[in-house]
């Protein structure tokens, strides 16, 4: 609803939906978002996507950087000198090229940036150290 008030426009899914189905949520889809209203700066974790018009890369990165969370960002390019720069100048734990934001490697660290994630990187090397207690022992045998 929040969406709604601050002048998004609900294109598909909501919350009439959630109420006459069950406990799910629809996928649903708003237009006319812009960086500063609350669906485009909180984290929702369900099927819920914001269209917001950018007019090119530096503005992209800017929008996707002016949010206290950095879980995951991805962008849809043929331009490797784009692609490159968006990986090296957005603030978050994974950046893809051409690929959705949802999943990750298990081998691979995952954690997020900024107020994403747990603070600790969840998989890959990493987690060795946040899970274990280094020691260092001596032995003198006989």
């Amino acid at each position: 609803t929040r969406g709604l008030e601050e002048g998004g426009k609900l294109l598909c899914g909501g919350l009439d939906q959630v109420k006459r189905a069950g406990y799910f949520i629809a996928p649903t889809l708003f237009d006319h978002v812009t960086s500063d209203m609350t669906i485009a700066q909180q984290e929702i974790f369900g099927p819920v996507v914001v269209l917001l018009t950018i007019s090119g890369l530096d503005e992209a990165i800017t929008v996707a950087n002016d949010t206290e969370y950095g879980l995951s960002a991805s962008i849809c390019t043929n331009d490797l000198a784009e692609a490159h720069a968006f990986c090296s100048r957005v603030a978050s734990g994974v950046t893809s090229v051409n690929l959705p934001t949802a999943g990750v490697e298990l081998h691979a660290p995952f954690g997020g940036a900024k107020a994403s994630g747990f603070g600790i990187k969840e998989q890959g090397r990493p987690v060795l150290d946040f899970y274990t207690e280094w020691r260092t022992s001596y032995m003198k045998v006989g």
